[in-house]
């Protein structure tokens, strides 16, 4: 295309063939005469134009079209891919093949005819038809051609006239094929009406945001090629064009077609090729698309008047077939009952320890006679089969054995929390109408008074006397007031409600039976043999835990909650066979508490699975497997498991369907959707529960008829959005309505917005899920109130407190004057502000040293300022939720020495109530500063409107030590640190700066997309940082502040043994005399004196002594697991090897330079070292500290100030 386009070969050819001829008879060719040349076309095209400046020039005209026909358009089409799109394109291509008969190509023709169209544009409306339907969306942008040969004049020549339009159509509201066809004519005639500005122009003038991964303004591509195939005729020698293979790709999808005719005119086929972007595509999944659109044009150009959403993509029974080989789950288990199922084991194997709960334990025997004895009391007041038995019990072995006296009984359990608000615990009771409560004595107190069921107190001693004369036997249908069938309800668990009622699901023991079968089946009895029970009963997770372990002989042993992971007995198995747990909670407590437990089996659910957590899980847990699964209560626990591969799937698949259970991912209509297009998830098969408890006409709406099953068959409306893999794997895409999951909770928006309408003054509420600081997802509420009302958002928050539980207490409340609106009127959510957290009201100040402590660790771990924290505020009201609370305990065990439990926190929330309890303890122990996880983007204050400042680590990893920042930068200003990703994943081996620097520039897109970017590095950080700014720059990014602490550009030459010893490791940490000098009062004047090299300590000690200096009391390297200090040696050989290996890229702009004065031995390098790497001044700044003090906070008294006041004069700038 430099030089000619297709139809150029016409000529071409034409030309070439008569000059062979010729020349073959001895004859020089003979040519005709061109009315113009191509130059004289460029000069035409040129004064045609006209200049932009030029309002009436047709320059001017044609962009002011393009401006107002592409304003808004989508970016990039959300198309199904089998792989992510990468940062950069490789633009590697290949092609399949796409064919239409001529009874389609004539029907095409006719329908083209008829609609006043072209060819074209009836392949251009299935083209968007299908895209819509593959879920692109209705605003969809293609990209073709125009010959630009708009004179017949130009006909002949050979040169670049081929311009590329957007064609941009509304397919909304599910039309016809026929309608969508006009509205594709009326665009591409528009568009042919403003066909001459080049493409190339109109993208300088709309200047969409451009990536090194796709096309601009369009990544899909159709072409119909209607010019004359060129014929080249050479006398008697024969030609034949010969066809090539394409191995590259400029857009996602290209569609090149051509119509063939014979010789007659008569249409007998469209064929050509769709070409695909190997990047993001497989072949399979090119050809699925192929046939689609083949199929979909062969069905409108037969049946136009069929809406988008009726045309086939795929043969209905291919589909089938394929759906049924997908679900082929089908799986034969006895009838039978979940108390059946455990009298069996307890028969096989009566003396094996059955619960653990704290101090007691329980033997199969002993757990069945005493369930026996409860039950046999339950039949004798009337309890039977279709009742409803709630359980205000603690989670001890009471609860269990509850559980099983309820079962065998024949009656359902319905278990209530007694934490729960008051009003949540009323409501629970109205709804299940118990014909009996069980609890104890101190639970009882959160039950209601005048309460109309019957309560049983099982700690009781008078109660536990008349147990003592129940049998111990099993009772059997004889005892039982009504016979117990597979199909009686066997629980009622709640989930949160859109109206506002929290709604009950019925599950059945034929639903529990069926899941529990197919557990013992998937995990053996070895995999069973000890499983934590972690999971409130609350939620369903605890029938996998409680039961799968107690029917084929395991143990399962009760915690409060997995916080409680860390604070198991001493003499607790340290080994078990299986955790599950929602995998933020999980990591969370890994990562900030002292966890002592390993597992062979891991399982996770509850909310999507990255693959990091994944993998930091079972690294932490020394877990053999790990489970990715997914299921919502109304289908029973489970309904698809993925076992994650070692190497951790990048998509986190949730998998295939369990035993006897259906899956189905379908569009609007029902209809099954391609694999790898994105529709709603549908469940059916046997762990359907049987509904909603005294909802019928909810469960008539979310359980509906299922297509593909026996007449009767249901299938449960998931509201979650799932696709298809190519080869039958489930991959979860998120929600189809508001729900939202928030550490794992699942939690309508609705019925906390009902509860804020609830409160007093409030006209209108809404309620979302933010994630603003990364992996901190939290709930948030934004309230207006009534005309001239004033409402406290505090006393809001308290209120529902008061009436939901924890998990659906939004971190903040925010009142707004009005909520913001899209232009149609809907709540526009992007558009709600960030919220504000730790706004001190009336609560005093810090008033103490521990509580000024105390102060700034709360800042730390909820991201915001010490300032903005009351020390009379519960730290759950400044936004921290029990994730946060297990990292500000880990935080205070490790500052002040003190064990402190997660309960404690519960029960004395603020920093004048812990520092109470740690100056009781401690007796005024000196702060130290506590570790943060080792993620590699650690944000140490995540909130703020102003460009964040990113701080790359020194030689040892950690970033941490930046901490004392906080105080001094403004506290609009995010401060987030980098960390070297060694420290985590002992297989992480970078090989270059560059490297390095390319991994932290993409964590700091994902906090900032776009500049200016501020920088600070200390040591080795500022060679990072250097090197950062300058490729930021050239990729036009705005660098804003770089500064560096004390860190200079090395050559291979300057680096020696001792500078990567394990020495030298503690002194870059300040951890020997010289390099912890200061000028301050009280200083050793020798020690600050004394260079670094004379200092007496063997600069290549040893690793166990290394280990043993950096685990002392009172050392920064003390607060690292122990996991990540073994890693420290090689993390710091690493980084100072590396630090020879600069790329020698200039930074065009200004270096703020921060340098120790103390200690400095002979030889050591001076500012002036930087001066072949930026182009602009470098402003010193001397500290008077050694190097390794630079973030001690003698040191930040001068940094920090002048770091605050260049960043406020970089942003006003």
């Amino acid at each position: 295309h430099i030089a000619s386009d297709g139809w150029s070969v016409g000529p071409l050819l034409r030309d070439l063939g008569r000059a062979y001829q010729a020349r073959v008879a001895g004859e020089p060719p003979v040519w005709d005469a061109l009315p113009v040349q191509y130059a004289d076309y460029t000069l035409w095209q040129r004064e045609l134009l006209g200049s932009q400046d030029d309002a009436a020039s047709m320059t001017s005209t044609q962009l002011g079209y393009w401006h107002e026909v592409l304003a808004g358009a989508p970016e990039e089409l959300a198309l199904p891919s089998d792989r992510p799109r990468p940062a950069v394109g490789s633009f590697r291509g290949a092609t399949v093949g796409l064919s239409l008969g001529a009874e389609v190509h004539a029907r095409v023709e006719r329908m083209a005819r008829e609609r006043g169209a072209s060819v074209f544009m009836v392949l251009h409306t299935a083209l968007v038809a299908l895209l819509t339907r593959i879920g692109a969306g209705t605003d969809v942008p293609v990209g073709s051609v125009t010959a630009g040969r708009t004179d017949e004049s130009l006909e002949d020549l050979i040169g670049f006239f081929v311009n590329t339009l957007v064609l941009r159509t509304d397919a909304s509201g599910n039309p016809s094929f026929a309608e969508l066809l006009d509205r594709v004519r009326e665009v591409d005639l528009e568009a042919y009406e403003h066909q001459d500005v080049p493409f190339e122009r109109v993208v300088e003038e709309l200047n969409p945001t451009r990536t090194a991964g796709r096309h601009p303004l369009f990544q899909i591509m159709l072409v119909l090629q209607n010019n004359a195939r060129p014929v080249l005729e050479l006398g008697p020698v024969h030609t034949a064009p010969e066809p090539i293979t394409v191995r590259n790709a400029k857009f996602d999808l290209f569609a090149e077609l051509e119509e063939t005719f014979d010789p007659q005119g008569h249409p007998t086929g469209i064929r050509g090729v769709l070409e695909y972007a190997t990047d993001l595509y497989d072949q399979a999944t090119a050809d699925r698309l192929a046939q689609a659109f083949t199929l979909l044009l062969d069905t409108a150009s037969a049946q136009p008047e069929l809406r988008l959403s009726d045309l086939p993509l795929a043969d209905p029974a291919a589909q089938r077939a394929q759906l049924a080989a997908w679900n082929n789950t089908t799986r034969t288990y006895p009838p039978t009952t979940l108390p059946a199922l455990f009298e069996e084991q307890a028969a096989r194997t009566p003396e094996h320890t059955a619960l653990i709960s704290g101090d007691h334990r329980l033997t199969y025997r002993q757990l069945d006679e005493r369930a026996n004895q409860l039950a046999h009391h339950l039949i004798s007041l009337g309890v039977g089969p279709e009742d409803c038995v709630a359980l205000a019990l603690p989670r001890t072995e009471l609860a269990v054995v509850a559980v099983f006296a309820v079962l065998k009984a024949g009656a359902a359990y319905v278990p209530i929390d007694p934490s729960y608000p008051q009003d949540r615990i009323d409501y629970l009771l109205e709804d299940t109408r118990p014909v009996l409560i069980l609890s104890t004595r101190g639970a009882a107190s959160a039950l209601p008074r005048g309460v109309s069921a019957s309560i049983q107190l099982l700690d009781d001693a008078a109660f536990a006397k008349v147990l003592a004369d129940r049998p111990t036997t099993s009772p059997t249908d004889v005892h039982r007031v009504r016979e117990l069938r597979q199909g009686n309800s066997a629980y009622v668990i709640y989930t949160s409600g859109s109206t506002g009622r929290p709604k009950g699901v019925v599950v059945s023991h034929a639903n529990a039976s069926n899941f529990v079968c197919w557990a013992v089946n998937e995990f053996g009895a070895e995999g069973l043999a000890h499983v934590l029970l972690t999971t409130s009963f609350n939620f369903d997770v605890s029938v996998f835990e409680m039961f799968a372990p107690l029917i084929c002989g395991g143990t399962i042993e009760i915690l409060h909650d997995l916080l409680d992971l860390a604070d198991r007995g001493s003499d607790a198995h340290r080994h078990v066979s299986l955790i599950s747990a929602v995998p933020s909670a999980l990591a969370g407590v890994i990562a900030h508490s002292d966890v002592d437990v390993t597992a062979e089996t891991v399982v996770l659910a509850g909310e999507g699975l990255p693959a990091t957590v994944a993998t930091h899980i079972r690294k932490a847990l020394s877990a053999s497997r790990l489970m990715n699964a997914y299921g919502p209560t109304e289908a029973t626990v489970y309904a698809s498991t993925w076992w994650m591969r070692d190497s951790a799937d990048a998509a986190s698949p949730i998998g295939r369907p369990v035993a006897n259970t259906r899956m189905f991912v379908l569009d609007s209509g029902l209809r099954p959707v391609l694999p790898g297009v994105v529709g709603e998830l549908y469940i059916a098969g046997a762990q359907l529960a049987r509904g909603y408890l005294g909802r019928a006409g909810l469960s008539a709406e979310r359980f509906v008829a299922c297509p593909w099953g026996p007449a009767g068959a249901r299938m449960y409306r998931t509201g979650d959005l799932a696709r298809w893999s190519a080869d039958g794997v489930l991959e979860y895409m998120g929600r189809a309505d508001g729900q939202v999951k928030v550490r794992g909770f699942r939690i309508e928006p609705g019925e906390v917005e009902a509860a804020m309408m609830a409160c007093a003054g409030v006209v209108q509420a809404a309620v979302v899920a933010r994630e603003d600081r990364p992996g901190d997802q939290r709930l948030v509420g934004y309230l207006v109130p009534a005309a001239g009302t004033a409402v406290d958002a505090k006393s809001v928050r308290a209120t529902l407190a008061a009436r939901l539980p924890e998990f659906m207490v939004p971190s903040v409340v925010m009142v707004l004057e009005q909520l913001p609106l899209t232009p149609n009127g809907k709540l526009d959510r992007r558009a709600l502000p960030a919220p504000e957290y730790a706004v001190a009201g009336s609560s005093r100040t810090a008033a103490t040293p521990t509580e000024a402590w105390l102060a700034e660790v709360f800042a730390e771990v909820l991201g915001v300022d010490a300032s903005r924290i009351g020390a009379e505020e519960s730290f759950f009201d400044l936004g921290g939720h029990s994730l946060l609370a297990a990292r500000l305990i880990s935080r205070i065990r490790t500052g002040r020495a003190v064990e402190l439990g997660i309960r404690t926190l519960f029960n004395t929330p603020t920093v004048v109530g812990l520092a109470a309890l740690i100056d009781s303890d401690t007796a005024g122990a000196g702060a130290i500063e506590a570790a943060d996880p080792l993620a590699v983007m650690l944000p140490l204050r995540a909130d703020g409107h102003k460009p964040p400042v990113f701080c790359i680590h020194p030689a040892v990893g950690i970033g941490w030590v930046y901490s004392g920042l906080l105080r001094y930068l403004d506290a609009d200003t995010p401060l987030y640190v980098l960390q070297s990703p060694m420290l985590s994943d002992p297989t992480e081996r970078p090989t270059s700066l560059v490297e390095i620097a390319e991994t932290y520039i993409r964590q700091m897109r994902k906090v900032r997309s776009t500049g200016p970017y501020h920088l600070v590095g200390w040591s080795f950080g500022g060679g990072v940082a250097q090197e950062i700014a300058a490729r930021l720059q050239s990729e036009g990014d705005e660098v804003g502040l770089v500064a560096v602490l004390d860190g200079y550009p090395v050559t291979p030459e300057e680096l020696t043994d001792e500078t990567s010893g394990l020495g030298a490791l503690l002194d870059s940490v300040g951890m020997l005399p010289a390099s912890r000098g200061t000028a301050g009062e009280g200083t050793d004047q020798a020690a600050v004196d004394a260079p670094s090299p004379d200092i007496d300590i063997d600069i290549n000690i040893d690793e166990e002594r290394f280990l043993s200096l950096a685990a002392e009391p009172g050392s920064p390297l003390s607060l690292l697991p122990a996991r990540a200090l073994a890693l420290l040696p090689r993390v710091f050989a690493t980084h100072v090897a590396l630090s020879g290996a600069i790329s020698g890229r200039v930074f065009g702009g200004d270096l703020l330079f921060f340098s120790a004065a103390l200690n400095r031995g002979d030889g050591w390098p001076t500012p002036d070292a930087w001066r072949p790497y930026v182009a602009g001044a470098i402003d010193v700044t001397d500290v008077p500290v050694a190097h390794g003090a630079m973030t001690g906070p003698e040191a930040l008294a001068v940094i920090g100030p002048v770091l605050a006041a260049r960043l406020r004069t970089t942003v006003s700038a």
